[in-house]
């Protein structure tokens, strides 16, 4: 939990167990494995367990870190598997380095397209998205390219994303909300207006 002097608390089973002495920072990103926290100076601390920094990336050259891709939690399968495998970092260059959650180096370094920034960076374990400034989503599979880019219905633009293990979520200015179940395509729209029927078996309001 961030805390409002830039100090980070580590809870477990409901109470605060440690507070880290690495910070302050700007911005946590919890995941299934690994976590990291963004720090003042633009440094990016990686906690493996137990609150303990096993490694801090610094951006190249005369860029920083603005911000972290926020984590879907996993469930994990027999064999282990589960969870975002890779990290993306955005810089303020407009670039995002893109490291693997089992190593502590950056592999690649992907571009957005001319005239366009990335803004938010969501990311789990078959696809993550790179939200854009003119409002479209870049979905990536693997190895630091984009697989292919989703653009919302005309007149609107995407402005946050969500990445789930079995779904995954794209927020519209309109203030729907585009639901995927991979593949790119948009299998769903949930739209405020409409009132659950609760037949998916419970509601949250």
């Amino acid at each position: 939990m961030l805390r409002s002097d830039g100090q980070v608390d580590l809870a477990r089973q409901g109470e605060i167990s440690s507070t880290m002495a690495t910070g302050p920072y700007q911005q946590i990103a919890g995941g299934t494995d690994t976590s990291y926290l963004l720090k003042e100076d633009g440094t990016v601390d990686k906690v493996w367990s137990w609150g303990t920094v096993c490694h801090t990336f610094a951006a190249p050259n005369e860029a920083r870190y603005v911000r972290v891709a926020q984590q879907s939690v996993s469930a994990k399968n027999d064999k282990g598997g589960g969870g975002a495998t890779s990290i993306y970092f955005l810089r303020s260059d407009g670039k995002v380095d893109r490291a693997s959650i089992m190593r502590s180096v950056v592999g690649t370094t992907m571009e957005p397209p001319e005239g366009v920034q990335y803004l938010e960076i969501s990311c789990q374990d078959t696809s993550s998205y790179l939200l854009r400034s003119d409002g479209a989503v870049d979905r990536t599979t693997g190895g630091g390219k984009i697989s292919n880019t989703m653009n919302p219905p005309p007149g609107q633009q995407y402005v946050s994303v969500a990445a789930g293990q079995m779904a995954s979520y794209l927020l519209r200015s309109d203030g729907k909300v585009d639901r995927t179940k991979g593949w790119g395509t948009v299998s769903q729209t949930i739209s405020p207006e409409v009132e659950p029927d609760g037949s998916g078996g419970c509601c949250l309001m």
